[in-house]
């Protein structure tokens, strides 16, 4: 019987142009050796042990994409446009390896591990390309100030820089919000979420 990792695994992989990378605990093909950029990170991030289901994640997959997708490249214009950065440490996602340690966390106290870009409304001729897009990074409280959870930053229509907004929260566990990110086919948080929750907020 699949465990809830291979579960989750295979629904996301249905999610076009979607990879998971190979972290040291695998279900079925683990890399020994993706285990030191977990291990630099999480030494880095003591928080993260309060967070077992993201860790666990990182450790079967150490990160991921989906789409395929540039932030600004080719296909922004189109209805279908979608790109998700899952940061990691491994073959499929090299995010955090890339970060300066000051940047792993940022100044508001945050840890971001997922970005999410879709177009939310068709593009109109002669507009800018990121009229229509929702952008949004999902984040980790660093500091134990915030209430336990998974944390939103949203931007529409290249409207500001991600990084700069207070986030609102927006579900309980990482298992959660992954599970979310495939029911919604990667398009979240929904717009209807983000009329709700994040504008009276912003």
């Amino acid at each position: 019987m699949a465990t809830e990792l291979e579960t989750l695994e295979a629904r996301f992989l249905t999610l076009p142009g979607a990879i998971l990378g190979h972290g040291p605990l695998h279900p079925t093909d683990p890399r020994p050796e993706a285990g030191a950029g977990i291990e630099w990170l999480s030494g880095r991030c003591g928080f993260l042990r309060g967070h077992a289901d993201y860790m666990k994640f990182l450790m079967a997959f150490s990160g991921g994409a989906a789409a395929g997708a540039r932030v600004d490249g080719p296909g922004i214009c189109d209805d279908d446009y979608l790109y998700v950065s899952l940061y990691g440490v491994g073959d499929a996602n090299e995010h955090f390896l890339e970060l300066a340690d000051s940047e792993i966390v940022d100044e508001r106290g945050l840890f971001g591990f997922c970005e999410v870009h879709y177009r939310y409304r068709p593009h109109e001729d002669g507009r800018d390309i990121f009229q229509g897009v929702l952008a949004a990074e999902f984040c980790l409280d660093a500091t134990g100030s915030r209430v336990p959870g998974i944390y939103v930053e949203c931007l529409l229509d290249g409207s500001g820089e991600l990084g700069t907004a207070e986030p609102v929260r927006f579900c309980d566990s990482f298992t959660r919000w992954f599970e979310q990110l495939i029911d919604h086919r990667g398009r979240i948080p929904t717009m209807d979420w983000v009329l709700g929750n994040w504008r009276e907020n912003a």
